[in-house]
Parts: structure tokens; sequence; C-alpha cells
């Protein structure tokens, strides 16, 4: 987690720091690395109860969020942290919001949305290209077409890329996990006889 706050503090860096033309996207890694750090303490706060990490770098991302460009930017993290408060209490008055968060779509897009993340402004980009040359200057088509595709062809993107690669890579790398371990005793002397 700390690296990837400190990759974020170095990315707020060069862009005070570096000449517009060396700047990078804004979808580029290190500039949202503090948001993979709060994923990341939010994990150990579900599975461990670890509030103190959370609390730490929840504070860092929110101070890291006013540098890169004030109140404004404290939405995300705080939606989040009361999105994760819905999700450990469950009831009182974040309970609608708990059981909207573990609706099978909300779950559904919570799998795919690191392949959301990887292909949205690419396939965007690429999808407004494409309708500029067929809409041919017509502004009012090229927006009823560009609302849903530019929502509908970046999730389907993101559902292929999960389905095709990522599912397979994890269950890939959790069968070397559970091969590499060791076997409990039981099960060796279980298998000799």
């Amino acid at each position: 987690m700390a690296g990837f706050l400190g990759l974020a503090a170095l990315a707020i860096v060069w862009r005070y720091c570096a000449p517009e033309a060396w700047l990078f996207s804004r979808a580029f890694l290190p500039n949202k690395a503090h948001y993979f750090a709060l994923g990341m303490a939010s994990t150990l706060l579900l599975r461990n109860g670890r509030r103190d990490h959370f609390a730490v770098v929840l504070g860092a991302v929110l101070a890291l969020c006013w540098v890169q460009g004030g109140a404004e930017k404290l939405a995300a993290p705080l939606v989040w942290t009361v999105c994760l408060t819905a999700q450990l209490r469950q009831t009182g008055v974040l309970a609608p919001l708990a059981a909207a968060l573990s609706s099978r779509p909300l779950l559904w897009l919570g799998a795919v949305s690191y392949c959301l993340y990887l292909v949205n402004e690419p396939v965007q980009k690429l999808l407004g290209v494409v309708l500029a040359r067929l809409v041919a200057g017509d502004a009012g088509l090229f927006t009823v077409l560009w609302i849903p595709l530019a929502v509908l062809l970046p999730v389907a993107v993101a559902w292929w890329l999960h389905r095709a690669i990522e599912q397979p890579v994890l269950r890939w790398g959790k069968r070397r996990r559970v091969s590499a371990s060791p076997q409990p005793a039981r099960s060796m002397i279980a298998d000799t006889m």
C-alpha cells in the first residue's frame, strides 16, 4: 500500500514539474495509484478488521486527492468509504445501500471493473473516431449513437477480457498456489496407504 501511495505522490510531483508534452493521460496507473492503495486497505479491513491501516491509507488518499484537485476530488474516496461502511454494517440507514451493493448486477460490474478501467478510454476514443466518420458532421446523430455505445461497448469488451483472460489467469494462479503449498501430514499419510 505504501508503494502505491508513494507512486501517487510521485505522479503529482511529475504533473507539477514536467513540461506539458511529457504529462501522461489521467488514466495512467501512477495518477490513480492511491485508489489502488485504498482498495488494498479496504480488503484488509474486510478480511482482518484492520481499521488502523484503513484510517491511515484513507487519510493519505484524501490528502493526495486534495493536492490533485481540491475539494471536489475528495468525493470518490468518501463515497467509497460510505459504501465500505454499508458493507460492514448492513443495518440501519445504510441497509438499503448494502442491499444494492450486494445485488447481482453490481457484483457482476465489480467483477469486470478492473478490465473496464483498462479498456474504457481506448474503446471510447476509437468509437469517437469511427462515429465521426460515419455521421459526417451530424452532431445530433453522433450524440444519439455515442451515448449508448460509449457505455455498452466498453462494458462488453471488459466482460470479454474478464472471461477470456482474467478468469483463466486467476484460476491458473490459484492452481499454482495450491500445488506449491505443502500438503498436510494427514493427507500425505492417507496417500501412502
